[in-house]
């Protein structure tokens, strides 16, 4: 399954996160679920332990700010798979 992130769902996203006044139950399929924070994490070996919310989250800041890496690299030396020391 692939799993593209455009502009504009990337803007509604967005737009659905800020208006909390305005709740929607959205259902994902596991392999539908996996794909999406596949995709959203470049495929790192802890994708399958982050939560939708922080998934959407990092779809934000990469929209924003252009700076998830800097949240993927972190997290990367948090595990254990960066040798790099983060200062």
């Amino acid at each position: 399954m692939n799993f593209e992130t455009t502009a504009s769902s990337t803007s509604h996203i967005r737009k659905m996160a800020m208006n909390m006044g305005e709740m929607v139950k959205v259902s994902f399929h596991r392999d539908q679920m996996r794909a999406i924070k596949c995709a959203v994490t470049n495929d790192r070996p802890f994708a399958d332990r982050i939560s939708l919310s922080f998934a959407v989250r990092l779809l934000s800041i990469k929209a924003d700010l252009r700076e998830d890496h800097f949240v993927l690299d972190e997290i990367d030396y948090l595990e254990g798979f960066s040798v790099f020391a983060q200062n």
